[in-house]
Parts: structure tokens; C-alpha cells; sequence
């Protein structure tokens, strides 16, 4: 389990503020928005 943690933590760090980004970015494109609203807003672990 432990690698499993480390390797989210290595992988996920930082997608959720691009994911923000990228919304942020396209907020006037209905296309791309529509894409990316099929992600989860918040995928990140919190700290314990």
C-alpha cells in the first residue's frame, strides 16, 4: 500500500490546480469544456 501512496502522490501532485487552469483557460469554449468536465475537480490526497 505504501507504493501505491507514493506513486499517487508522485502522479496526481499538481492535476488538480492544471485541471483548474485549463478550465480557467477554455471557460468560453464549449467543446473543450464539455471534455474536460468528464474529470474529477479534486483527485489529489490531502495531507494527513
Amino acid at each position: 500500500m505504501k507504493e501505491v501512496l507514493e506513486q499517487a502522490k508522485i502522479y496526481c501532485t499538481g492535476t488538480d490546480a492544471r485541471l483548474a487552469a485549463l478550465k480557467s483557460k477554455y471557460a468560453k469554449n464549449s467543446a473543450v469544456m464539455s471534455k474536460l468536465d468528464e474529470y474529477d475537480d479534486t483527485i489529489e490526497m490531502k495531507d494527513r
